[in-house]
């Protein structure tokens, strides 16, 4: 029992704590080795918690197949039934072990990915790996998901930053190029059952994944999983799906597209600007320059146009770029319909400004604090750490990546962004899509 009766003193809020710097971040150390089937595995043991996570990831998504909706359909669907077991036996097996897992289809990846107890990994291993080695896709579940996404499909595209993309992404890649295809519920109706499993025979039978292992790795944990993974058969085919890398046609359709929305009480804008890809020396300097221009609160576009002249409740820019794919600065708004050219001015004038008032030292302190502790960020835990490698594995960067952006923001001047900026945006064609009234 406390018997001290020592007032405790109030916090002195009148002064804020001191501020220091990051010191030099590294990544941890991994080990990697490749198992006699192929898969190539990749462990981190980083964890403070006895849990681990186990990600797979196959090369060939949305983009690679003739039917982009397929892939999708199978991520929703896959753990709807094996050979042994049903869905929901599926289901009580993970919740029971305290486990859950993930699947996902993107543009150019298929990904499954399983959280478990690194206690309790047997039984968890063997479900996981048996959805992935032996689906059957009951015609049922496969005909109610693909339902599910054509009803989600149609939601979305009733919102204006949906409508917007109809006409940004042929302006940018050209109307006939896969990544300017927009889903139509008609487009998920029509996956069949069949078309389904054929798909999952191209791909995930038919190549063996990437495996990232994370988390508290012991002996026994390992052991559970190789000996899981290398029990995976894969078949080769001659149509596997793979990654196809799509070329944007800059400007095929003009600068400038206007979509009319009748009964649309906002506007949507979304601006492209091709620029430098990661293999140019300026990338990480035009980088740290798209964050000062609108890529976080305090950029400038927020400060201006949301800030001074209230025209919308945000507006952000950032750099993005995949290997063969273009890279570029993309700028993205909503705002009331009679803003549109009080915003698209705005936007010229901040970019404008970006290289005749080159970022004052407060400007630059405070973006050079946000990537660092973005950068610091990533070490958070061994699930984050495993993120961030499979991102710069499949964005084409190298291992030594984490640390030259470092150096590039710890020496970095004003004066580099507005060169940046100058030479390989200011230059450049801004292709413009608006979808309002």
């Amino acid at each position: 029992m406390q018997t001290d009766k020592t007032p405790i003193a109030a916090p002195y809020r009148t002064i804020a704590p001191e501020v220091s710097e990051f010191a030099d971040l590294r990544l941890p150390e991994y080990t990697e080795t490749v198992l006699q089937n192929g898969i190539r595995l990749m462990t981190l043991d980083n964890g403070a918690q006895p849990v681990y996570r186990l990600s797979l990831r196959w090369d060939g998504g949305n983009l690679d197949t003739p039917h982009q909706e397929v892939p999708q359909v199978m991520a929703s669907v896959i753990n709807e039934g094996t050979t042994l077991h049903t869905g929901a036996e599926i289901a009580e097996i993970l919740e029971y072990n305290g486990a859950w897992t993930r699947y996902e289809s993107t543009s150019h990846y298929f990904g499954a990915t399983l959280f478990g107890l690194a206690s309790r990994p047997d039984e968890v291993l063997d479900i996981f790996t048996e959805v992935l080695s032996s689906p059957v896709f009951p015609d049922e579940a496969v005909e109610a998901r693909r339902d599910k996404l054509a009803a989600q499909c149609l939601t979305n595209r009733e919102k204006i930053t949906s409508k917007v993309q109809d006409i940004y992404l042929p302006m940018v890649y050209g109307a006939g190029n896969p990544r300017a295809h927009r889903s139509m519920p008609a487009d998920f109706s029509a996956v069949t059952p069949a078309m389904v499993r054929d798909h999952y025979r191209r791909h995930l039978k038919a190549t063996p994944p990437r495996a990232y292992l994370a988390g508290r790795l012991t002996p026994g944990l390992l052991s559970a999983v190789v000996s899981r993974l290398e029990a995976m058969r894969f078949e080769s085919v001659a149509d596997r799906v793979t990654i196809r890398r799509v070329k944007p046609e800059y400007n095929p359709e003009g600068d400038y597209r206007k979509l009319t929305v009748a009964d649309s009480l906002q506007s949507a804008i979304k601006i492209a600007v091709p620029t430098i890809g990661r293999d140019n020396p300026d990338y990480e300097t035009l980088r740290l320059a798209s964050v000062a221009f609108g890529g976080h609160f305090g950029s400038r576009l927020m400060q201006n146009i949301r800030e001074d002249k209230g025209y919308t409740y945000g507006i952000s820019a950032q750099l993005s770029s995949l290997p063969g794919e273009g890279s570029f600065m993309t700028i993205s708004s909503q705002t009331d319909n009679g803003f549109v050219d009080g915003v698209l001015a705005e936007i010229a004038a901040e970019s404008a400004r970006m290289v005749s008032d080159p970022l004052s030292d407060e400007e630059l302190t405070g973006v050079r604090r946000l990537i660092l502790s973005a950068l610091a960020g990533v070490l958070d835990s061994p699930f984050t750490v495993c993120d961030y490698i499979i991102g710069q594995e499949e964005t084409g960067q190298n291992a030594d990546s984490y640390r030259k952006l470092q150096e590039t923001v710890r020496n970095v001047t004003a004066a580099d962004l507005a060169r940046v900026f100058a030479q390989h945006i200011i230059p450049n064609p801004s292709l413009t899509a608006i979808a309002g009234k």
